[in-house]
């Protein structure tokens, strides 16, 4: 006889959706989170009346995507308190270096999409006129527009041999251009999809998610900040009498004879012989002890590469300084300084990823009040003073908002050590298995570990899951939950 049915390690979206299935499949289910919160980077945190994301999120997808798929499964999608500012495409913008304006991310894509209900219609041959206020010429736009229509037009069919291929994305645009102005805006999309260089990017998976961002049509931003998301899953998980105990890290998981048998938590024993661990594969294979793996998956999870880390600001502003945008990306396209500033060489942005959440829900900001979070790329290793270089990207982030910093009341920022706290995970990385070719796909490592009963979801593990950050983290849910029903008898 064992405490729990199921035992589930950490919060994270991974954590939380499976413990809301699981309870909902009706298993006697427990769900520890070592933090006093819920979330782990997809939490928030209360200053000074704003609402604030601990990381940086936007969602490629809302109730459309792989939450509102979770939700129905659990027979909540209609009862939960989860509600998304949603359909952002036309609010997303880019702003470039020394240019003036904004260039609006919907027209160019509008400009590039298949046109018509079945998406099999023509692209559209005009050129939007905002592109001439990302400083590309003629040429570069026809060279853009004509990827653009290509990857928003490539069939499933199209789109499996490059998995098997292992092409990078860099390797597949240079098969039809090798203009450094195209290159530098499909490496900043690479990078905020991925956050890795389109050069170990894997070509399939970015055009599988880029075509998903961009024909699902619900971008979104859930309103309530990113906490709500892993609070509506775990809403759902308390429904069917599943429970939550925060404060309670996992020190060791129990096994015995190749199978699992609990967990240890603040020295207390608590049994099962079903765990889910959220805590990426790494840290679980630690936590299991690392002598019951035989050396060859040993050797495979300790060598699985992680993407980059980020440094985030958080700006709290007196008055709002960009109005009717919900994606702010400041982007200048060097490729030179993306290798540079993820291998720990030089302390230089490589543009930012900018949500601005008050413009998505204004209760998360005081009234006459706006909040916007930066985030850009930086190494989780070969850096000994992460001080000197959050004041470097500050320095790199006035250079496109000058406006900043007379407008600020407070800044907040987090660098990969702060992650590493929240998350537990080394090097404070943004995916915790990267999505470079031979770790996507058919490739990526099996969410099922080889004790029996130990399961990891989440990011970091699950063969043929696929999304973008917590898309990813939902999917390896939905398809570990399913594997584990389908071969388990419902308990009594």
């Amino acid at each position: 006889m064992t405490d729990y049915d199921c035992i589930i390690i950490g919060s994270g979206i991974g954590g939380s959706a499976s413990a809301a299935m699981m309870a909902h499949a009706g298993y006697k289910t427990l769900l520890l989170e070592k933090n006093s919160f819920i979330g782990g980077v997809t939490s928030s945190y209360q200053k000074e009346g704003f609402i604030i994301d601990v990381a940086i999120h936007f969602f490629p997808a809302g109730f459309r995507g792989r939450f509102g798929k979770i939700l129905r499964r659990i027979d909540m999608r209609k009862t939960t308190s989860l509600r998304f500012a949603s359909h952002l495409e036309n609010n997303i913008a880019f702003k470039v270096k020394g240019q003036k304006g904004i260039t609006r991310a919907g027209s160019i894509l509008n400009a590039a999409m298949p046109k018509g209900p079945s998406q099999g219609g023509a692209p559209s041959a005009a050129i939007p006129s905002d592109f001439k206020s990302m400083g590309l010429t003629k040429d570069d736009q026809k060279e853009l527009m004509k990827i653009m229509v290509r990857l928003l037009r490539m069939s499933k069919k199209q789109i499996q041999p490059l998995y098997d291929e292992k092409c990078t994305v860099t390797e597949y645009i240079n098969r039809f251009t090798k203009n450094p102005a195209v290159h530098g805006i499909i490496a900043f999309i690479t990078g905020g999809m991925f956050t890795i260089s389109p050069r170990i990017a894997s070509a399939a998976e970015f055009i599988k998610c880029f075509q998903e961002m961009s024909l699902t049509f619900d971008l979104s931003y859930p309103y309530g900040a990113s906490i709500a998301i892993p609070r509506a899953f775990i809403e759902g998980m308390e429904h069917y009498g599943g429970k939550l105990k925060t404060n309670a890290r996992v020190s060791k998981i129990l096994v015995e004879d190749g199978k699992v048998k609990g967990v240890v938590v603040n020295d207390e024993e608590i049994t099962s012989n079903l765990i889910l661990s959220n805590a990426s594969i790494k840290n679980t294979l630690y936590l299991a002890g690392e002598n019951n793996f035989d050396k060859d998956y040993r050797t495979r999870v300790k060598n699985l590469v992680p993407s980059y880390s980020s440094i985030t600001f958080k700006v709290a502003l007196k008055k709002p300084i960009v109005e009717n945008i919900a994606m702010l990306n400041l982007f200048h396209g060097e490729l030179s300084t993306l290798e540079s500033a993820t291998t720990g060489r030089k302390a230089k942005s490589t543009g930012f990823m900018t949500v601005i959440p008050s413009n998505c829900d204004p209760s998360l900001a005081p009234k006459g009040r706006q909040l916007m979070i930066f985030g850009t790329m930086s190494p989780g290793e070969g850096v000994k003073d992460w001080d000197s270089w959050t004041k470097a990207y500050y320095n790199n982030l006035l250079e496109y908002l000058p406006e900043i910093e007379d407008s600020n009341l407070f800044v907040d920022s987090t660098n990969p050590n702060d992650l590493v706290k929240v998350s537990g995970k080394a090097l404070g990385p943004v995916e915790s298995t990267a999505c470079t070719p031979d770790q996507v796909g058919p490739y990526r490592i099996s969410s099922e570990m080889p004790i029996e009963g130990l399961f990891v979801v989440g990011d970091s593990a699950g063969t043929n899951t696929s999304g973008i950050g917590t898309q990813l983290a939902a999917d390896s849910a939905l398809k570990c939950v399913a594997m584990i029903l389908k071969r388990r008898k419902k308990p009594n």
